[in-house]
């Protein structure tokens, strides 16, 4: 083991991450490099993820840990940065693990090339730690301020993260993540990589980014937040506004990013374009305005200006008319949600069941001795087949269409005799059903999913 005098901080965000802080901290505190100290900073977690923490640092005092209310990545690093004593900065995600030998290598690389930032490769892994790809880097050393800026604005062989790079703790000075929930570090390394003199760039790959369950190919959680990276590019350009160049690139993020994402905002939210278009518009006529023909015709600046501005202005793109999503891609979409709705409510249900959790229990607990059941299907029957047997009594179902299960069936539009409670078990319609029913019927109108979900607990 090489023994070296500069300190590295290493920043880790954390959020709701018990299930895997432990593995991280683990993997940064068996580095063959010592000389590290650890910021973990608990951005308001609601599971053990801060008593986790504490009892690690109890055991190694390399490692700090901070408390804040949930306020976002970004916060959570600049806490860390605030805090941070160390020659050398790095970043590292509560889910993510690192190579034993990462900064001992990186390091080396640092002093060797006298570099201001050392960029990595990464393995992208599912949750066991399985090896899903490999993001590729190939070996290059980057010289000038501005050629360093240069490179990442155009994104070529670097990645937009923090967390498979250490920076020389001077890039930071004066500078602090923005309040975004995405793209705050395009950001802060447009600003970092525009003082370093020297960046390299290792093919070794030493970060294991973990990919979630579904998370590789579905957008499930999608809201207006998701479009932050627009405003980060148009921050960017707006810093680099005495460059025509670097703000180009910058302007072209802005834009790109737009159109991505409301590829899939659309597909969720059909309707939601007119708020796109406020949420963005700004964005994208300032990043247009600014961008310049580029020396070297890479991109066709005034063909791309073009197609931006009929993307803000029509909703369109050059490969057709954006906004209208297809009516069997959005069909599709939602039939997706309602399987890993009910797949989701199966595993909790029967989990449940192993510990004795009943739903007759819990009705009786609540004083709901007298229930109806909207939905004669599939989980409508597993409910009234629960029930069965139980001190509840299940009066009648409510169905749109005349089913035989046992119990009167009545219509939406009937009149419907009183009871304690209604459990909808129709898991994408809630919203609709509670609406259509709370005039008519003076009880509470509980989802089957809050049902299991307050059993479980």
């Amino acid at each position: 083991m090489t023994e070296y005098k500069m300190k590295i901080s290493v920043i880790v965000p954390a959020y709701n991450s018990e299930k895997w802080i432990g593995r991280c901290l683990e993997s940064v505190l068996v580095q063959s490099y010592r000389n590290l100290e650890i910021l973990v900073v608990d951005d308001g977690s609601m599971d053990r993820t801060f008593g986790i923490v504490r009892s690690i640092a109890g055991k190694d005092g390399r490692v700090k840990c901070f408390r804040q209310g949930n306020r976002g990545v970004a916060s959570a690093r600049n806490k860390g940065l605030l805090h941070a004593s160390g020659d050398i900065i790095t970043f590292v995600d509560a889910d993510d693990y690192v190579e034993p030998h990462m900064y001992e290598r990186l390091v080396s690389v640092m002093i060797e090339k006298q570099a201001d930032i050392v960029e990595c490769a990464c393995r992208h892994v599912d949750e066991g730690g399985r090896l899903l790809r490999e993001s590729a880097r190939k070996s290059v050393v980057l010289c000038g301020k501005r050629s360093c800026a240069k490179n990442c604005l155009q994104r070529k062989n670097v990645g937009d993260y923090m967390w498979n790079k250490i920076y020389k703790r001077k890039l930071f000075c004066g500078i602090q993540f923005p309040d975004l929930k995405y793209s705050e570090d395009f950001y802060v390394n447009a600003r970092v990589y525009a003082r370093a003199d020297k960046v390299a760039i290792l093919p070794d790959l030493l970060y294991n980014y973990t990919i979630h369950e579904g998370q590789a190919t579905s957008t499930t959680s999608m809201e207006l937040a998701n479009f932050d990276g627009v405003r980060a590019g148009r921050m960017v350009a707006e810093y680099f506004r005495k460059d025509k160049e670097l703000r180009t690139y910058a302007g072209i993020y802005a834009c790109e990013y737009a159109i991505r994402t409301a590829q899939d905002y659309i597909v969720h939210y059909p309707d939601g374009w007119e708020k796109v278009r406020r949420r963005i518009g700004a964005d994208i006529l300032y990043s247009c305005l600014v961008m310049a023909p580029l020396k070297d015709g890479s991109v066709d600046i005034a063909i791309e200006r073009k197609r931006y501005m009929d993307f803000i202005s029509k909703g369109m793109v050059r490969e057709g008319i954006l906004v209208q999503a297809i009516p069997e891609l959005r069909q599709k979409e939602r039939e997706q949600r309602r399987k890993n709705k009910l797949l989701q409510l199966t595993f909790l249900w029967v989990d449940n069941l192993q510990k004795k959790k009943w739903i007759g229990n819990w009705l009786v607990e609540k004083g709901y001795d007298f229930v109806a059941i909207y939905g004669a299907g599939g989980v409508g029957r597993c409910v009234l087949a629960e029930l069965s047997g139980t001190d509840v009594k299940v009066l009648y179902a409510i169905d749109k269409k005349p089913v035989e299960i046992g119990i009167s069936v009545y219509a939406p539009d009937d009149d419907l005799p009183a009871v304690d409670c209604v459990i909808v078990t129709v898991v994408m319609e809630y919203e609709e059903i509670y609406r259509c029913l709370r005039s008519r019927l003076d009880c509470p109108i509980l989802s089957i999913e809050e049902i299991v979900r307050a059993c479980g607990n």
